[in-house]
């Protein structure tokens, strides 16, 4: 039998980016992390912004558009200076 170590919590101040595919229950994921953001602060784990999720500063980013449109590069920016700012704890995107 393999010998296999046991799961570790991702480093401190870490990125985890959740890519979801189509019906993977990806929104589930976000709607609960959306609700529970302080919960989820305590535990050391930020999931930075106001909305559900980070569909719209990473299509700015990668220059895809959104509804017909490009949003503004500005909402990726302000999603990376809310990431940075925080000193201490994992950041999960999604």
């Amino acid at each position: 039998m393999p010998n296999t170590s046991p799961l570790t919590a991702i480093p401190d101040r870490a990125r985890l980016f959740h890519i979801g595919t189509m019906k993977s229950g990806t929104t589930s994921v976000q709607h609960v992390a959306s609700r529970r953001r302080a919960r989820l602060r305590k535990h050391g784990v930020r999931y930075p912004g106001t909305g559900l999720n980070h569909y719209t500063p990473v299509a700015a980013f990668m220059g895809v558009r959104r509804e017909g449109e490009y949003p503004d590069l500005a909402t990726w920016h302000e999603l990376m200076a809310e990431v940075e700012a925080d000193t201490t704890r994992r950041i999960f995107l999604s």
